[in-house]
């Protein structure tokens, strides 16, 4: 997840964009993490599915010159991973009635949101019934509105911050951008208007320039024994994540996070709503169903070499977990998976 997008030619990238009509307004809509995942790939994020049950994830994509704008819902415990849309930095914001959010293992607190600047890489876990609010804006195509609003500054400093803006300022701008998905939605003939469309972008940008970037006060929040068990519990994600596919133990978990097994249980129900193994478990069902999915190389391959290669040694136990948790078998989902790539090459 440690890749950077190049950056490239602002007024270029906006000229092909709009050559080939991709000043858009789209709906979007999946019951598939994976499929999700590609239908907002702009915004380079990708989406794993932590707790079993159906998942029903939906939203708004909106591209104006120089800002992109986004709406989701999502139904279930998800793992977010990636970064800000190429060239751009970003703002996200936990839209009313979400579940916790846990942004690189500090829980969001109310009147924060996240802030990205352009390469800047986001591990974000959200629980039970979320919406996301992103706001997205390439410094470069937007310079003039930002050299008269604010000296050429977006207000969002540099990294992957958690900043506390204030719930005033939060509740602004989420109805900011819900006035203006509804009002294209009224209007969709509108983003054809070069004006209309400068205009649009001044609305959000107005409100941008007031972010207040300063970084959210971690001990207010989090508070002594529970910051450094969020800590550790980031430590034994990461070492789960590099060695994903290897048996993986309790033990070695507790010393590389150097807590004991009760808390980084609880730790670990804290940030992901899941025990360590658990949580392990759902990692690596992913990983199959990713490949299952997508995986070109994977289709000569058998669904328990797949299943290996992620981890599993108790193949019918896997079969029963996968069912479980997506709903459907291995065997289906890979059945799925031929037809999408035979559609896409017809």
């Amino acid at each position: 997840m440690a890749d950077i997008h190049p950056s490239t030619d602002s007024a270029a990238r906006m000229a092909f964009r709009a050559a080939h009509n991709l000043l858009r307004y789209s709906r979007i809509g999946s019951t598939d993490a994976v499929e999700f995942t590609e239908q907002i790939c702009d915004w380079n994020f990708v989406f794993t599915q932590l707790k079993p049950g159906k998942l029903t994830a939906k939203g708004a994509l909106l591209e104006l010159d120089g800002i992109s704008v986004g709406s989701i819902e999502i139904s279930q415990t998800m793992l977010h991973q990636g970064h800000a849309p190429r060239g751009m930095v970003a703002i996200l914001i936990p839209g009313a009635n979400s579940g916790e959010v846990f942004a690189h293992a500090q829980r969001l607190e109310s009147g924060q949101c996240v802030t990205l600047s352009e390469g800047a890489y986001l591990e974000a876990v959200t629980h039970g019934r979320y919406v996301d609010v992103a706001l997205g804006c390439d410094r470069d195509a937007c310079r003039a509105q930002l050299d008269a609003l604010n000296d050429g500054s977006t207000g969002v400093g540099q990294g992957a911050i958690i900043a506390e803006p204030g719930q005033e300022w939060i509740e602004q701008m989420l109805a900011r951008i819900d006035w203006l998905l509804s009002a294209v939605v009224e209007r969709p003939a509108a983003l054809d208007d070069a004006k209309i469309r400068a205009s649009l972008s001044d609305h959000l940008l107005a409100a941008m320039v007031h972010f207040d970037s300063s970084p959210a006060d971690v001990d207010s929040t989090t508070r002594m024994d529970r910051a450094s068990r969020r800590v550790a519990v980031r430590i034994a994600r990461e070492f789960i994540d590099s060695r994903l596919s290897e048996p993986l133990r309790l033990s070695e978990l507790c010393r590389q996070a150097q807590l004991k097994i009760r808390s980084l249980e609880y730790g670990f129900r804290e940030v992901t709503g899941l025990t360590p193994i658990a949580y392990i478990r759902s990692l690596r069902l992913n990983a199959v169903r990713r490949a299952l999915l997508h995986d070109a190389t994977a289709r000569c391959r058998s669904i328990s070499e797949i299943a290996m290669d992620a981890g599993f040694w108790h193949l019918s136990q896997f079969a029963k977990d996968y069912r479980l948790f997506f709903g459907e078998t291995p065997t289906q989902t890979r059945r799925r998976g031929h037809e999408r790539m035979s559609t896409l090459q017809s």
